[in-house]
């Protein structure tokens, strides 16, 4: 029996995206299947398409050690190439790791702090073109 992707599905029920209708995915796009690159690939097509009525945060598994860890790296390399491998993780760098909507809700992939007081602008002066360390609030 063969499976539909819960992208499509989502477009089936909720409509194409577009600046009218705009879509956020927060963050674990790959390993989550044996179709991650498939998902990734497309999730970046359609932000090629229309880059304002798609968002992407970055999640815990937009990174190199868990792409390693959990299968991600492997099959791209089945399915693509080792240099693949370095792009997604160059890409996946790029993904912001916070978004507000209508300047009213924060989303976050990993949700709250374990901080009080942390301010959008501590966001946004986080190096985010690096591995999330093992503390701190990029982690």
């Amino acid at each position: 029996m063969e499976s539909t992707s819960p992208f499509v599905v989502m477009c089936m029920l909720n409509g194409l995206p577009s600046e009218d209708n705009p879509y956020l995915f927060n963050g674990d796009f790959v390993v989550r299947g044996s179709f991650s690159v498939e998902v990734i690939l497309t999730l970046f097509a359609f932000k090629c398409m229309s880059p304002s009525a798609i968002h992407l945060s970055r999640g815990n598994y937009e990174s190199k050690s868990m792409n390693k860890i959990y299968g991600f790296e492997g099959e791209v390399r089945s399915k693509l190439s080792d240099k693949f491998v370095k792009l997604f993780a160059e890409g996946f760098c790029y993904l912001p790791l916070a978004h507000v909507i209508n300047e009213k809700v924060f989303v976050v992939h990993g949700g709250l702090f374990s901080t009080d007081g942390v301010k959008l602008s501590d966001i946004r002066a986080i190096d985010r073109f690096c591995e999330p360390p093992e503390e701190g609030i990029f982690c």
